[in-house]
């Protein structure tokens, strides 16, 4: 029974019609050694992170680490990712070339290599804004395994994994928040300021079109600032 990492050697010995036998066919230098592996590597993306939300300063390159050495130990051969832009119907999946997403299905095929192998990574192409994106990865070893990963279209149009747990989501998302006044109102008279501004409301978005794709509002800061006061009143 061959066990997964170990290093085995083959040794040929041959014996003719006559009875004549090869010499010494058991020396440590003969024969053909190879390492057996039928474990799938392990892979994994450290940038993105799961939902998080990103906009140009933050959203580094692709990234992510593989490894064979608990697995077989044939080593890393390469990694692929999948990229799929979900605010478009079922979802759009990135080429590999430039900046062109396909839609299914010939976009479920565009597993884009990656740079490097146990440690590897890869440059964006453009995201658009305030848009929700899912990540798949998959590595293939030396001894040609593969790492589990989504083929089925109805996973990939669900954003699943193989197991059915939800893929890896980000959001990107480079607008800018916007918030208004709604009381008191810009201009307006008051005249019973203990009434009239017992609560200061207003609204805010995560860019001028109210996106529901787009960062939520993490905070709102409010200066009160008034022109006909005294200095230090």
């Amino acid at each position: 029974l061959r066990m997964s990492s170990n290093t085995y050697r083959v040794i040929a010995a041959a014996t003719d019609w006559a009875s004549n036998k090869q010499a010494s066919p058991e020396g440590a230098a003969n024969g053909a050694a190879y390492r057996f592996d039928n474990g799938v590597p392990l892979v994994v993306s450290t940038f993105p992170t799961n939902n998080q939300y990103y906009n140009a300063a933050s959203l580094t390159a692709l990234a992510g680490t593989a490894s064979d050495a608990t697995r077989g130990n044939s080593g890393i051969k390469e990694v692929r990712i999948l990229l799929k832009d979900s605010n478009t119907g079922s979802g759009k999946y990135w080429s590999g070339a430039g900046n062109t997403f396909d839609f299914p299905p010939g976009g479920y095929g565009n597993w884009v290599l990656m740079s490097g192998q146990e440690t590897w990574n890869k440059s964006w192409p453009v995201l658009n804004n305030n848009t929700r994106f899912r990540l798949w990865v998959r590595a293939v070893d030396n001894a040609l395994n593969i790492s589990t990963y989504t083929t089925l279209a109805a996973q990939l149009d669900n954003n699943q994994n193989p197991d059915a747990s939800p893929a890896l989501t980000f959001t990107y998302d480079n607008l800018l928040p916007v918030s208004q006044m709604t009381s008191p109102a810009p201009g307006s008279l008051i005249q019973n300021p203990a009434a009239q501004l017992a609560t200061i409301t207003g609204t805010a978005y995560s860019d001028p079109t109210n996106s529901s794709f787009g960062a939520p509002v993490d905070q709102v800061l409010l200066n009160l600032r008034c022109s006909g006061c005294a200095a230090g009143n």
